[in-house]
C-alpha cells in the first residue's frame, strides 16, 4: 500500500509541476490509501500502548562531585607537545589581554580629554 501511495503522490506532484490539474483517479486513490493507512495506524496504537520511557537521572556536570575523571597515562612525547602548545597559548592570551587593556586606557584618556577641553 505504501508503494502505491508514493507512486500516486509522485504522479499527482508531477502533474501539478507540469501545470496540469491532478487527475481525479490519482487523488481518489491517494485519499482511499491515506484513509486505510490512518485506520490501520489507529488500531495499532490502540492495541499496543507505548510504554513510558524509563526515568534516567541527568548526567553529572563537569566539576560536580559525581563527575568521574579519567586517569589515563599520557605518552611523554604527546605531553611535551601539549605543554609547549599550552605555553604558547598562555603567552598569546596574556599579550592580547595587555593589548586590550592598553587600548581601553588610551580610549578612556582620550574621552576624558575630550570632555575636559569642551
Amino acid at each position: 500500500e505504501a508503494k502505491k501511495q508514493i507512486s500516486d503522490e509522485e504522479v499527482k506532484q508531477s502533474q501539478v509541476s507540469l501545470g496540469k490539474p491532478p487527475s481525479r483517479q490519482a487523488s481518489s486513490v491517494c485519499a482511499s490509501v491515506r484513509e486505510s493507512t490512518q485506520a490501520a495506524a489507529l488500531t495499532e496504537n490502540e492495541e499496543s500502548a507505548p510504554a513510558p520511557p524509563p526515568s534516567v537521572p541527568p548526567a553529572p556536570e563537569p566539576g560536580s562531585e559525581e563527575w568521574i575523571y579519567v586517569d589515563k597515562p599520557v605518552e611523554e612525547d604527546v605531553a611535551r607537545v601539549l605543554a609547549s602548545i599550552w605555553d604558547e597559548v598562555e603567552e598569546r592570551y596574556v599579550k592580547s589581554c595587555k593589548m586590550v587593556f592598553c587600548h581601553l586606557r588610551d580610549e578612556r584618556e582620550s574621552v576624558i580629554q575630550f570632555f575636559y577641553l569642551t
